[in-house]
């Protein structure tokens, strides 16, 4: 019997390259599900809990589905600059932006709830 650990790392890597986007998939559900558990927990204890991650601060981002016009609500860390919350639109090293800076170009403005 062959043991994971037994498996040369070549193989690892072409079976990563042949499934990259079933494997995107499998994480974007998990990392949906993590947020949507993260929105209900920072709400519901008034942001005292779930307000870090990775040691950042946490604002939840309210915005507007540009295409179904739909209300979203996106949790990003941010950092403070004065007044001003800076934050930056990564998704997860894709090519695409993430949806929540694409429902922005619309309505700058958005609304926070650090």
């Amino acid at each position: 019997m062959i043991l994971l650990h037994q498996v040369q790392w070549w193989v690892w890597y072409e079976w990563i390259i042949l499934y990259k986007e079933e494997i995107y998939m499998v994480f974007d559900r998990l990392f949906k599900l993590f947020m949507s558990l993260q929105i209900f927990i920072f709400r519901r204890t008034q942001g005292k809990a779930m307000s870090c991650m990775r040691g950042m601060p946490v604002l939840l981002l309210n915005n507007v589905g540009r295409k179904t016009g739909q209300p979203r609500t996106t949790p990003l860390m941010y950092i403070r600059d004065g007044d001003d919350y800076v934050i930056t639109a990564s998704n997860s090293d894709r090519d695409k932006h993430p949806a929540w800076f694409r429902n922005q170009d619309p309505n700058p403005k958005g609304l926070g709830d650090p």
